[in-house]
């Protein structure tokens, strides 16, 4: 693993110019939409479809990372991937099509900006893709109709288990799975870095932390914080690296547990980072309940989740409820109220809530008075 300086600030841009930005992306996707025919433009979505799939394969194959360190040409593609000239030659035809790789004039493949983010390292979103474009997530989709008709989610007929049961029974899946959360943390930490601040608190517990990219970000940026990292075996034991990449091994403490149990003490401010939304309100009210047990009079806790809203526009929520529909116990995406709700069943209020420019929010709480 590379090592970590400390980190620099990002430049994130205020929540209402990505509103400005968002609201013109979409007054245009509507507008491309009314200059084509209604089955013209749901008949791409078919497209879509064969994109992802064909994006998968390239990810598998590792293309972007052989094109960067010069097997750029179709021959040497193939030589390294041990696949058909001509079925290669036709999966980069769609890439480079979307702009995905580039085609030159003199017959190499190069990097775009999309592809560029395919390679390991910064803004990375490799493991991300990979985990959520697995056969795993195939299958789970091609039985969206038993889920419909049962109300069962899909991974109990597949695999006759949630699907992070299935993720930590299948060592292959289980690391992809880690990389893909740590794609995230490194993706949002600079926008919650940016929308809260951190540096009143002298004690952080992150629950369910994974492998403590957040954790890292939060302190390489805020010099008299310590924290906890505490989550489950499976998860922390690649953990330590990762800290120590960072410089941050006396400063991070480990902890091992189950939140359905218990929850470590000492902090005043515990971050949730979408965990909630893999739960039912039942269980998310044992894991609340343990963390009001523990909290102080003046600590908080920090909720990372999308919030969605009963409207007809689109949102990064109503898509991701899908996924916890189809591979969870009756997780879901929540609305504010959804989420007042059990925050209230666990003696805890709602502060304040920090829009981002990402599509999570930040939901404060406290303690009843």
């Amino acid at each position: 693993m590379r090592e970590h300086s400390k980190s620099q600030a990002t430049f994130i841009p205020p929540v209402w110019v990505m509103n400005i930005i968002n609201g013109l992306q979409g007054f245009f996707h509507k507008l491309s939409k009314r200059l084509v025919p209604p089955s013209i433009w749901m008949m791409g979505h078919i497209e879509n479809f064969w994109l992802a799939k064909g994006l998968v394969s390239a990810l598998e194959l590792n293309i972007a990372e052989h094109i960067s360190q010069g097997k750029n040409t179709l021959s040497q593609l193939v030589e390294v991937t041990k696949t058909n000239p001509d079925a290669l030659f036709r999966l980069m035809r769609m890439l480079c099509a979307h702009h995905i790789f580039k085609l030159l004039k003199n017959g190499t493949y190069a990097l775009t900006p999309y592809s560029r983010v395919l390679l390991e390292g910064k803004d990375s979103v490799k493991y991300m893709l990979l985990s959520h474009l697995n056969k795993i997530h195939f299958d789970l989709f091609s039985e969206m109709d038993y889920t419909l008709k049962t109300g069962d989610n899909a991974a109990q007929k597949l695999f006759q288990k949630d699907i992070f049961s299935q993720i930590q029974e299948t060592p292959a899946q289980q690391e992809l799975f880690i990389k893909g959360m740590g794609d995230t943390s490194e993706l949002l930490a600079p926008v919650l870095l940016a929308s809260y601040n951190f540096a009143p608190y002298s004690h952080i517990i992150d629950i369910g932390g994974g492998h403590g990219s957040l954790l890292c970000h939060i302190l390489t940026r805020n010099n008299g914080l310590k924290a906890t990292l505490f989550d489950s075996k499976y998860v922390i034991k690649s953990a330590m690296e990762q800290i120590e990449s960072y410089g941050l091994k006396n400063r991070i403490d480990i902890r091992e547990g189950n939140f359905f149990q218990a929850i470590p003490e000492g902090g005043n401010l515990y971050i949730l980072k979408n965990i909630l939304h893999d739960w039912d309100d039942e269980h998310c009210i044992v894991i609340l309940d343990n963390i009001f047990k523990v909290m102080s009079a003046g600590s908080k806790l920090l909720v990372i989740e999308c919030i969605i809203k009963n409207d007809n526009r689109y949102s990064y929520g109503k898509m991701l409820d899908i996924l916890m529909l189809l591979g969870t116990q009756n997780g879901r995406e929540r609305t504010l109220e959804e989420y007042r709700n059990i925050f209230e069943k666990s003696g805890l209020v709602i502060n304040k809530v920090i829009p981002t420019v990402s599509p999570f929010s930040l939901i404060e709480c406290v303690k009843q008075k």
